[in-house]
């Protein structure tokens, strides 16, 4: 029972990153299925990354003591970040300890992929880029057509199974959900395990807590509809459809926009619709964060 709630409640983060050293998490909620008290330990080793021979390593994860939630460090040496052209990912072993024992391990597949924001822009490390998805059914994807590409998968409510591949072949999605309430926050945790998921976009926004903190490592935007909507609310970055996005009068927008444009015919053919892409991306570069082709 405790292996089961362990598996399901992990949450797996990054924090302070250098050229030398990152700081990766381990958090569980404080109540747990048994009244002992526990300690949460384990580690981190890696990198391991398709096709590539690699020499892993192994850090092992510190537990920082009492505090609202069980948390543990390990400060990961030149640790490998996650990125379409060099998917690295990490195997972590996390544990539960009570009186030196250990009571509960489970293990999951993590990857770091350094995506945020600043002002308009959305960046990959230091360097801002123009973030370029397009929208597809699960069932048509070419795994080693799309991750020879720089275009993220645009996919309604991914499934656990097909992350897992985005992430083992460095093809970043772009999960779109109208779910609402607990549901999306359900979802959006599944989805912040997985390294190739780099944008939520969502209808609604949660209102019973912070999005950012219950997924620090995946960037939120919210879908409007209406072109003055968005100056309301302090969202990290915000998706609106072309024809609203003509109304707007902003030079330079106080936080990262992307434009939905919709194609009159079904963009099945990625080669044609990154060609599609790369032309419109020319009149909007500069202002816009980045194109959903929908």
């Amino acid at each position: 029972m405790l292996d089961e709630w362990l598996a399901e409640q992990l949450e797996i983060f990054f924090g302070r990153a250098t050229e030398v050293v990152t700081d990766v998490y381990v958090r569980l909620p404080r109540r747990t299925p048994q009244d002992h008290p526990l300690e949460l330990a384990g580690w981190i080793q890696g990198p391991f990354c398709e096709g590539v021979r690699t020499l892993p390593g192994k850090t092992r994860f510190v537990d920082l003591g009492s505090g609202p939630t069980y948390l543990a460090r390990a400060s990961v040496p030149d640790l490998a970040f996650w990125s379409p052209g060099q998917p690295y990912r990490y195997r972590v072993t996390a544990e539960l300890h009570q009186s030196g024992q250990c009571v509960a391990r489970t293990s999951r597949w993590w990857g770091c992929h350094r995506l945020s924001v600043a002002g308009q822009h959305i960046l990959q490390g230091p360097r801002p880029i123009p973030l370029v998805a397009v929208h597809t059914a699960p069932d048509a994807i070419d795994w080693q057509l799309w991750s020879s590409m720089e275009v993220a998968a645009l996919i309604e409510d991914p499934k656990e199974d097909l992350l897992f591949e985005a992430d083992r072949h460095g093809v970043p999605v772009v999960c779109y959900t109208d779910q609402e309430g607990d549901e999306l926050l359900r979802r959006a945790r599944r989805w912040a395990r997985h390294p190739a998921a780099w944008l939520l976009v969502a209808h609604s926004w949660p209102t019973t807590c912070d999005p950012i903190q219950l997924t620090p490592n995946l960037i939120w935007a919210r879908w409007y509809q209406d072109a003055g909507q968005y100056r309301e609310a302090d969202v990290p970055a915000v998706v609106i459809e072309e024809q609203v996005a003509a109304q707007l009068t902003e030079r330079e927008p106080s936080r990262p926009i992307v434009i939905a444009r919709r194609c009159d015919n079904p963009l099945s053919d990625v080669e044609q619709a990154l060609r599609h892409a790369a032309q419109w991306r020319k009149s909007w570069e500069g202002r816009w964060a980045g194109f959903f082709l929908w």
